[in-house]
């Protein structure tokens, strides 16, 4: 049986409650909370989960669609192995020490089976890989989360760290997924008519984050080489560098990164037209 917990922005989602109890095939009860007082999504977590009643539990985002039938008996057969701390509907085989998402690496490295805007993200699933119906990961996304009920207290969700709405997916990942495995479900589907939302509040509580003791231990990754690990270093402060000119951060930073650029691929002119133009503008 199985806890489905939904924390709301405002107002319940019945159509959400609805499509909840027409796919998931199995005993359960959702649990909702309606956030008026905009309380720390880490804090509502761990408020609902103290009164969940049965023995797996789901923490989903309020803007989804399960378009998979009986998936609930489909994520209790994987969660009892004792080996898998968490299953999630997406997520990446890598993971950057850098304060960025998990979505901002190289795409190829995606997990999952989630249509956002109607664009499916079928991020690249090696079948070829893996004899079993799910994959490994890393970091998995918030939208959706699961696991037995002892994870969950053994991992609470980071109240004292995380206060708002960003990197609380990161941090349990990365602790849950220093002890067991992380798993996306390939079997389930499901819609999120939301990409995120990566404005300076995200990177301020992101730079908070990264500089936990959650994140001793990254950069993560599964079964990739060496060569593969040195790309997506690039590829990653590549990423982060976009992120501080779309937000508008200090010249300093930008220069810095810029520099670490240049001195990873001295002969890609990316880096170098980078830096001419951050000299024009200074």
């Amino acid at each position: 049986m199985i806890s489905v917990v939904i924390c709301f922005k405002a107002d319940v989602n019945s159509e959400l409650i609805l499509n909840i109890e027409r796919t998931i095939g199995t005993d359960h009860e959702i649990l909702v909370y309606s956030n008026y007082n905009n309380e720390g999504l880490c804090k509502v977590y761990n408020d609902l989960a103290r009164k969940a009643r049965y023995d797996y539990m789901v923490f989903v985002h309020e803007d989804v669609e399960f378009t998979s039938f009986n998936w609930g008996k489909i994520l209790i057969q994987i969660l009892a192995d004792p080996s898998i701390g968490l299953a999630f509907l997406c997520g990446s085989v890598y993971k950057s020490n850098l304060p960025t998402s998990w979505v901002q690496t190289d795409s190829k490295y995606y997990r999952g089976n989630v249509t956002r805007y109607r664009e499916v993200l079928k991020c690249n699933l090696p079948r070829e890989y893996s004899t079993v119906n799910y994959f490994e990961i890393v970091v998995g996304d918030g939208c959706f989360v699961s696991g037995r009920r002892e994870i969950f207290k053994e991992y609470p969700w980071n109240e004292i760290l995380l206060k708002g709405f960003h990197c609380y997916d990161m941090d349990i990942s990365l602790r849950v997924g220093a002890k067991y495995k992380l798993v996306v479900v390939d079997e389930i589907k499901m819609i999120h008519s939301s990409n995120g939302c990566f404005d300076k509040k995200w990177l301020s509580e992101s730079r908070l984050f990264h500089s936990s003791i959650s994140c001793g231990n990254i950069p993560r990754s599964i079964n990739l080489s060496i060569k593969e690990m040195k790309e997506l270093k690039y590829y990653s402060h590549i990423s982060f560098l976009n992120v501080l000119y779309q937000l508008d951060q200090s010249f300093f930073e930008k220069i810095k990164y810029t520099i670490l650029i240049i001195y990873y691929r001295p002969f890609n002119r990316i880096g170098w037209s980078w830096l001419f133009k951050l000299l024009r503008v200074f």
